[in-house]
């Protein structure tokens, strides 16, 4: 047993070796697809973006429960010791939360950014013709002055 994990029998150790190795792998594939691929139309480009990000979410999760799930398995279990895991979990969950606040925030601020822009386009008079063009456009041209857009 030399060399191995004290602790390798553990739930909370294989939970942390399963979720670490699906977030180092799925992030390493979202970079080099990322990397490797430059599509030149603006349709295949956005379904790419679209797909990376979601996948990035997947292994941001794993990683975060890699992470609690590692923390759980190092930290001392005794009664004086409890307040500390406390604590790391609620200063980790506390910004993750304000995180998903603010992106919450500014895809609300896109979307009703984007129903005003469709509204004085549709006021504009511009047909049929335009509402193809709107719809795949759409969210581009309504962040266009933003300099980025929500997913």
């Amino acid at each position: 047993m030399r060399g191995k994990s004290i602790a390798g029998k553990t739930t909370a150790f294989k939970v942390f070796a399963i979720s670490n190795n699906i977030a180092l792998f799925t992030s390493l594939s979202i970079v080099i697809v990322l990397v490797s691929i430059i599509p030149f139309r603006r349709k295949p480009h956005t379904i790419l973006l679209t797909i990376a990000h979601k996948v990035m979410w997947v292994a941001v999760a794993f990683m975060a429960t890699g992470y609690v799930a590692a923390t759980w398995v190092i930290l001392p279990h005794s009664q004086g010791m409890q307040w500390l895991s406390v604590v790391l979990l609620a200063l980790g969950g506390g910004s993750l939360a304000t995180i998903f606040i603010g992106l919450s925030v500014m895809l609300l601020e896109h979307w009703l950014r984007k129903s005003k822009w469709r509204k004085t386009r549709n006021e504009s008079g511009d047909g049929a013709a335009s509402y193809e063009k709107e719809s795949e456009n759409s969210d581009f041209e309504s962040s266009y002055l933003q300099g980025y857009h929500s997913y």
